[in-house]
């Protein structure tokens, strides 16, 4: 016998109560002597010694009621013979796994592979006996146990297969097969170690998932339960796909001529493919391509950016196969301000020395760089710069360049405003009291461009350097540092900075990076439709060894990702399915209510956002030469939380800013997975091999599957007589308690005679 729930035996202790309360509730009688009750005495010890067998009795039963109780609530399990079994009727543990990857979306005739795997599924619960029990997990990239218990339940599970979808996931075998060992390791019981339990698989036998588990660790041996798959696939489908669609940057000049490159798998070899292009719901263009025995062919499309905003395309195959959902690849882009940054620098003044935005613009020159940012590098000296210069780019990066005049700040303020990025860098050339007027001070009341107040400026002594502090390590700007990147960006020594205090009352501010010692070294705002950051130190070697320390990985890092926030690519999501999403939104409603439209529904529905700051109404500026212009009304940051996306395609959020009467759209594309789209089976026997070390068997119909019987008794609980025990010692002891302290007339004075018998003694 053993028990489901142990701790509960820790309740029996308490049948000790009735004890502690007898022996401490007795009273202790007076002695009178009384010669003329003596002849009385020999009667008085006979009815005593019945009572205390009656009050004996009664102590027995409540111990042992209040200790049965605590068996009860520890759910023993007893060694059972199971009866007979019915015809067709399975005992046991058994868990159920379905595949729902991509490949299980492919149709032969009116159904798909997924769905024939909720009938076998569904026909093995017909096949199960009441007293089985079962646990049910889905099978994608990642493993999700929707009932990660084994249950008697048998509808629950039935209700969870009929719910279940193919997704657009990859199938990651082992992950698997590792959940659903850990059920049976959680969920082992007592008294069942000789049962039947299985793993039973229902999948296509995709050749990609198979080959990638052979590759690696599939579980512990000594704990593998047997497996059964259920083949439910047919054949080699033959199969279209686009496996890639690739366009390389997501904000882009409105006029720009936008490049998407693809690569497109024809249905047959030696047969015409037709490609479709699709923006904002429009064809725009097709091509008719050419395999010429090639499994797979490259296609380039070259197309307008179309007018400023957000825009959603798709590339499409013309051709009917079996799996439908690979047909089309989605894409999103920002169409805008060009992507171009513009470095405003204080030019070298001797020879052999170099600008103050040297290093900046050497990141941007990188190749890699360049190609993953989309941005162009431009110079300009800081006496050079002219204010309309800033509309033709989309970030501005002013590398320590000194003073610059009130018409560049005041430009600056517009191109920030309207959307542009601004990164400023303060070095030995910055002067605070002049940027002053340019950040949060009491005039300007949360109405400054640049974040905090600036003081000033600060240069330590060798032995006193700072180290860099990671202060939100979740930022943007940091998502793309590896481990390896973060280590070198803590390892740099910074020896000069400009004091900056952040407002507390600044709702739209905030610390990126600290000094060790506690002083603020990158911050951020948004400002308007813009975003600005501002590094404490400069961009050359004498301010730190950010350009030098791990051959630059900490800068180039750094300002890649920054330009590509501040640029607005930031807002590009790889968005994956299966997987939660959180998206930084800038100005949020003020009822914190975004819809959300995934693809193909018929109505959007709402998602809320959580507001990291409270929003701020803008404050008018009292009239001064050098007062900032004031936004029209100042940014709220906010994250969007969205459940896991369970569809591939564009995802549509848009809602509606405060003091704004258009809506704020922000796309997000989702394309499925591409290897999937090979349809390749493996056979059976290398799938056996691929599984290795578990013991497996593939079937084509559950009612093939070998019959796992019990080798030996089954454990069975029996709560409710035990509970009727309990009650029925409960009864006995009322009764007892009645008739013992519940007495009658004729019997108070017999319990008061032997009292004073007991007395007289």
């Amino acid at each position: 016998m053993g028990f489901l729930a142990g701790t509960m035996l820790w309740g029996a202790l308490a049948a000790g109560i009735p004890v502690i309360l007898h022996l401490t509730g007795r009273a202790k009688p007076v002695l009178h002597r009384f010669a003329a009750l003596r002849f009385l005495h020999r009667s008085h010890k006979t009815t005593s010694r019945a009572l205390r067998i009656k009050h004996l009795l009664l102590l027995l039963l409540r111990i042992f009621a209040i200790a049965l109780l605590a068996v009860t609530l520890a759910r023993p399990v007893w060694p059972w013979s199971a009866p007979a079994a019915l015809p067709g009727q399975l005992h046991g543990d058994y868990v159920l796994v379905l595949d729902a990857s991509l490949s299980m979306a492919c149709r032969a005739g009116e159904t798909s592979r997924f769905e024939r795997a909720q009938a076998q599924a569904a026909a093995l619960l017909d096949l199960l006996a009441p007293d089985a029990r079962v646990a049910m997990a889905i099978a994608a990239e990642e493993a999700e146990s929707v009932q990660g218990r084994l249950t008697l339940d048998h509808g629950r599970v039935r209700e969870a297969v009929a719910r279940a979808a193919a997704g657009g996931q990859t199938l990651d075998l082992a992950k698997a097969l590792r959940a659903a060992q850990a059920i049976f390791q959680r969920e082992n019981r007592p008294g069942q170690e000789g049962a039947a339990r299985a793993v039973v698989f229902f999948t296509d036998l995709q050749a990609t998932a198979f080959a990638a588990a052979a590759r690696g660790p599939m579980g512990e041996e000594a704990h593998l339960p047997p497996m059964v798959i259920v083949d439910v696939g047919e054949g080699e489908e033959r199969n279209a796909a686009v496996l890639a669609a690739d366009l390389p940057q997501y904000a882009v000049a409105s006029g720009q001529t936008l490049t998407l490159n693809a690569t497109v798998k024809p249905l047959a070899t030696d047969r015409t493919c037709v490609v479709d292009l699709f923006v904002d719901d429009v064809r725009i263009a097709q091509k008719p391509l050419e395999p010429n025995g090639q499994a797979a062919v490259d296609v380039r499309f070259d197309f307008p950016a179309g007018l400023p905003g957000v825009h959603a395309g798709r590339l499409r195959v013309v051709q009917h196969d079996a799996l439908a959902a690979d047909q089309e690849r989605v894409f999103a882009y920002d169409a805008g301000r060009p992507p171009r940054t513009l470095i405003v620098e204080r030019p070298a003044e001797g020879e052999g020395q170099l600008g103050s935005g040297h290093f900046l613009r050497a990141a941007l020159a990188t190749p890699s760089a360049g190609a993953a940012s989309g941005l162009e590098a431009e110079v300009v000296a800081a006496k050079d710069v002219k204010p309309d210069q800033f509309k033709d780019h989309r970030v501005v990066i002013l590398a320590d360049p000194g003073e610059l005049n009130d018409a560049v700040w005041r430009a600056l303020q517009n191109f920030v405003q309207e959307g542009g990025g601004l990164f400023v860098w303060l070095g030995p050339n910055c002067n605070p009291e002049a940027l002053a007027p340019m950040a949060y001070s009491t005039y300007s009341r949360n109405l400054g461009l640049l974040p905090g107040h600036l003081g000033k400026q600060v240069t330590l002594a060798a032995d006193k350097q700072q180290m860099v502090r990671i202060a939100q390590p979740d930022h943007p700007v940091l998502a793309r540092f590896t481990p390896q990147v973060r280590s070198v960006l803590r390892a740099v020594k910074v020896r000069q900075y400009v004091s900056v205090e952040p407002e507390a009352a600044d709702p739209n501010a905030g610390v990126v990076l600290t000094l060790s010692g506690g002083a603020p070294l990158l911050l951020e705002k948004s400002y308007g439709a813009g975003r600005v950051l501002l590094c404490a130190t400069g961009p050359t070697a004498a301010s730190s060894s950010m350009v030098v320390q791990g051959e630059a990985e900490a800068l180039l890092t750094l300002v890649l990702d920054a330009c590509r926030l501040l640029s607005g690519g930031g807002d590009e999501t790889r968005a994956r399915l299966g997987r939660p999403l959180v998206l930084t939104v800038f100005d949020p409603p003020a009822d914190g209510v975004v819809r959300w439209t995934p693809p193909n529904a018929a109505r959007p529905g709402t998602i809320y956002v959580e507001l990291e700051t409270p929003g701020a109404e803008g404050v008018s500026n009292p009239p001064g030469k050098n007062a900032p212009a004031a936004p029209a009304a100042p940014a709220r940051r906010a994250k969007l939380l969205v459940p896991p996306l369970r569809e591939a395609g564009v995802h549509r959020f848009a809602w509606r800013p405060v003091g704004q009467s258009a809506d704020r759209v922000q796309l997000v594309a989702v394309n499925p997975v591409a290897s999937e789209s090979d349809l390749a089976r493996m056979a059976d026997a290398d799938a056996l091999e691929a599984l290795k070390p578990w013991e497996a068997s593939i079937v084509k119909e559950v009612a093939q599957a070998p019959r796992f019987a019990a080798k030996g008794a089954v454990g069975r609980e029996w709560p409710i007589p035990m509970l009727l025990a309990v009650l029925a010692l409960l009864a006995v002891e009322s009764f007892l308690s009645n008739r013992l302290y519940t007495a009658t007339p004729g019997d108070a004075e017999s319990e008061g005679a032997a009292g004073d018998l007991g007395g007289a003694a």
